[in-house]
């Protein structure tokens, strides 16, 4: 079971109105032009109007960690780290997401501190 990031719940500003979300039911999210995609652990996805980087800004930087400039992962839900053929990693739900090489060094530094 993942650690608590924080009892606090973040509000997400939606096409239909606003989405409460706890920040310890996220897994990751993913940029997708001005929108964000997030998405949950009841397998849930919400489509966030708002840029990833708005997203980033909300959420605690002990336990989510940039990857890559379109995603932004839970890091309590990495199950491996992946090297080979570019690094990546693969998340507790089975998804495969790219490390970017110029993030890379850092991420590693994050995930070993934990």
């Amino acid at each position: 079971m993942p650690t608590s990031t924080n009892s606090k719940k973040i509000i997400f500003p939606t096409s239909f109105g606003f989405q409460i979300v706890k920040p310890e039911n996220i897994i990751y999210c993913q940029a997708d032009q001005n929108y964000t995609k997030v998405f949950l652990l009841d397998s849930k996805e919400l489509l966030i109007s708002k840029p990833l980087n708005h997203i980033e800004e909300l959420l605690s930087s002990d336990f989510f960690y940039r990857i890559h400039k379109s995603y932004l992962v839970n890091i309590n839900f990495i199950n491996a780290y992946i090297k080979v053929d570019g690094p990546s990693v693969i998340l507790e739900n089975g998804t495969k997401l790219p490390v970017a090489t110029r993030r890379n060094k850092e991420f590693i530094n994050v995930l070993t501190r934990q």
